[in-house]
């Protein structure tokens, strides 16, 4: 038999047409590849989605693809990785490679090299090649150079507050401790993230490592600039205020569940940023008043 491509969407359309939702996801293909029928995108979304609604992997990854490229619709990589992510829960291995990509480019999430990795792994053991490919070379080089960034600045941090802990144990000594504890916490979770280690998929473990961040990026920015304290303090309560207003305002249940993780990872930097800048003033404060308060006292004399 010849193939004929207008006859197999002729039949694609009666099967479409009664429900079938296999048929319905195949019709979807042939009008976004103009087999069989002229390419038009608006009528592929019309059938993926019906197919997709229903639970169709094929439907639901292709669906996910229009939103990615914004064909036929406005390009939304939230809701793209929200089908990817319907299709990967299912097992499908090009969704699942799809979820990975998503994650490891940060389109419409997070960049999470660990989740990437997660779900690369489940594609790979598919045979997905495209995934087998992507945990041969998961590092890309904007990761390396973060990763690099990570650190030199805490390594810069860690000798910063060594050197200045000389002299007898004293308040500056037990702040260089903190300081050296903190950037040394802080290195043990970046290295556990590197290498995927299994509490490193967590949350709590990226709220962690967000919160660490943002108070390695507060001290750090006070090794440079010594007066920074009340700035970084004022600058980060406005973006955390500012933030958190968007986010409310631009609140959507659909996008919801991807966006939770960009939401209370965004709050735990910034958070974190606040609180060593907000011990330094109050230390600030502290120390002057009791610099004001021995100067006000009398001194010796002779009766």
């Amino acid at each position: 038999m010849p193939q004929d491509y207008a006859e197999a969407v002729r039949w694609y359309r009666k099967a479409a047409d009664q429900g079938d939702v296999k048929a319905q996801g195949f019709l979807g293909y042939m009008y976004y590849n103009g087999k069989g029928a002229p390419q038009d995108n608006a009528e592929a979304i019309r059938w993926y989605r019906k197919a997709a609604d229903l639970g169709n992997v094929m439907a639901q990854d292709n669906l996910g693809y229009m939103y990615f490229e914004g064909k036929g619709v406005p390009q939304d990589y939230v809701e793209a990785v929200r089908w990817f992510r319907k299709a990967a829960d299912q097992g499908y291995a090009k969704a699942q490679y799809d979820l990975g990509y998503m994650y490891s480019q940060g389109k419409g999430l997070p960049p999470d090299h660990a989740e990437a990795a997660r779900w690369f792994r489940k594609a790979a053991k598919q045979g997905d090649t495209k995934a087998q490919r992507a945990l041969k070379t998961r590092l890309s080089t904007p990761s390396k150079v973060l990763i690099t960034i990570e650190f030199l600045g805490t390594i810069l941090l860690l000798v910063s507050s060594y050197r200045s802990a000389g002299g007898a144990f004293g308040p500056q000594q037990r702040t260089a401790i903190v300081k050296e504890l903190l950037g040394l916490s802080y290195l043990v979770l970046v290295c556990m993230g590197l290498f995927q280690m299994g509490v490193a998929q967590t949350n709590a473990f990226r709220f962690t490592k967000n919160l660490l961040a943002g108070m390695v990026l507060a001290m750090l920015i006070s090794v440079i600039w010594q007066q920074s304290a009340k700035s970084v303090l004022r600058i980060s309560g406005m973006l955390f205020v500012a933030f958190n207003l968007y986010a409310i305002a631009h609140y959507d249940v659909k996008h919801f569940a991807p966006a939770i993780r960009m939401f209370y990872l965004t709050n735990a930097l910034l958070i974190g940023t606040a609180i060593p800048s907000a011990a330094a003033v109050w230390l600030a404060a502290k120390t002057y008043q009791e610099g004001q308060s021995r100067s006000g006292q009398a001194a010796p004399s002779q009766t």
